[in-house]
């Protein structure tokens, strides 16, 4: 970082962090400090069906997209807190849905991963690309909001040939509140046969 700011000139300086402008670069810092980093490790219950206990040198793409669910599902909550809720216990609350263990609780934790990822013909040990690793967060996030009450969260993939807009974005972020009734029709209607739900609900029998 002190290099970076070598190279600038003091009133160009612009310190931001996944979208948070920072005062100045002890700002930066603090923010780097606070962010959940989610890397490799070792000796975690063992993987089904192939007994790794460890994700070094192919779970990196997993870990990516761990790190960024759980820095969004943070800020949501702490955007809307529960009552009585103080920052260190929602910290605690996100983090404990991205612990390395088997249990349903830990939604997003690698075993279910990779338990979801067989669902895409992917075993533990094999390479998650970005296009894979985007569609198991969002049968999980799916699975996490409507059958495990999680967040009203929603993860959209989508592919480079059909991009999407930034204001389209902010078209269905701010037309409504989220409606739990009107989801659950929404996905009655909806095709069945690609369900991220249904997909994950597969995973988990």
């Amino acid at each position: 970082m002190s290099r970076l700011a070598k190279t600038l000139d003091d009133e160009n300086r612009f310190f931001s962090l996944l979208g948070r402008a920072c005062d100045d670069e002890d700002d930066f810092q603090r923010a780097v400090e606070d962010t959940f980093w989610l890397t490799y490790r070792c000796g975690f219950p063992a993987l089904s069906p192939y007994a790794f206990t460890d994700d070094a040198g192919w779970g990196c793409m997993l870990r990516s997209a761990q790190m960024m669910m759980a820095n969004a599902l943070r800020r949501h909550l702490d955007a809307g807190p529960a009552a009585g809720e103080g920052p260190e216990t929602r910290r605690r609350r996100v983090l404990s849905w991205f612990v390395d263990s088997p249990s349903p609780d830990a939604v997003y934790s690698i075993h279910n991963f990779v338990k979801c990822g067989q669902q895409y013909d992917m075993l533990p040990g094999e390479w998650y690309g970005p296009s894979v690793a985007a569609h198991v967060l969002r049968d999980l996030c799916e699975l996490h909001r409507r059958e495990l009450g999680g967040p009203a969260v929603t993860v959209t993939v989508t592919s480079i040939e059909k991009p999407l807009c930034v204001e389209e974005i902010l078209d269905k972020m701010t037309r409504h509140a989220y409606d739990p009734a009107e989801a659950d029709e929404n996905a009655a209607v909806a095709e069945t046969d690609d369900d991220p739900l249904e997909r994950a609900d597969a995973a988990f029998d």
